[in-house]
């Protein structure tokens, strides 16, 4: 399956003498040969980076090699190399790996599938888009509407509390009213204790 994307190699080392040349051959022995392999070494004390060289001017698939000033660790050199590797699909390879002749061949099918996939979901994608869409314009005409009614449902409130105001000052006015007929009655009610005692006394 023929495609347009770069295929590149990571290969991270550290004391792998005994390993690094029968992994790059089985890289370069690939049915479908990358565009490149990227050697990352990390500061190896044994014959790595010797070799790694020796293997970079052999024919074949073109090959970089750097080495690291001081140890980064395995995690560290990966991610070194990642960030230095410019290719579409980027495969990363341990110094102790052997693999199979259609390794990279069987990556590349894997995600041209993939692609194809994304691709079939796309008029579907588009349409959840279109409906995300739709629901937002719906979303903002409702708070359009909202703000508009705002002024009306200010002076309504504004009415309720005028309304309030008004009713508190004419409870106020009963309360005063009552106060002023309990007194009246308080006054009545001595009179006519006073008129009883004086019938009394007689």
């Amino acid at each position: 399956m023929g495609s347009n994307l770069t295929m590149g190699v990571v290969l991270c080392t550290f004391n792998g003498e005994r390993y690094v040349e029968a992994q790059v051959q089985s890289i370069r022995r690939q049915t479908r040969a990358p565009e490149f392999i990227l050697a990352c070494d990390d500061a190896s004390e044994d014959r790595t980076f010797a070799l790694l060289e020796a293997c970079a001017a052999q024919a074949g698939v073109p090959m970089r090699v750097s080495r690291n000033r001081g140890n980064l660790g395995y995690l560290r050199n990966f991610e070194r190399g990642i960030l230095q590797c410019q290719a579409d699909i980027i495969v990363l390879s341990d110094q102790d790996d052997f693999w199979r002749p259609d390794k990279l061949a069987t990556i590349e099918e894997a995600f041209l599938k993939n692609q194809a996939t994304l691709l079939g979901n796309q008029p579907a994608l588009l349409s959840n888009q279109r409906t995300m869409i739709a629901n937002q314009e719906a979303f903002i005409r409702n708070q359009e509407r909202l703000l508009a009614n705002q002024p009306t449902l200010l002076q309504n409130q504004r009415s309720m509390i005028a309304n309030q105001e008004t009713f508190l000052k004419t409870q106020e006015r009963l309360l005063a009213s009552q106060s002023s007929i309990l007194a009246k009655q308080k006054e009545a009610f001595a009179a006519l204790e006073g008129v009883v005692s004086i019938k009394s006394i007689l």
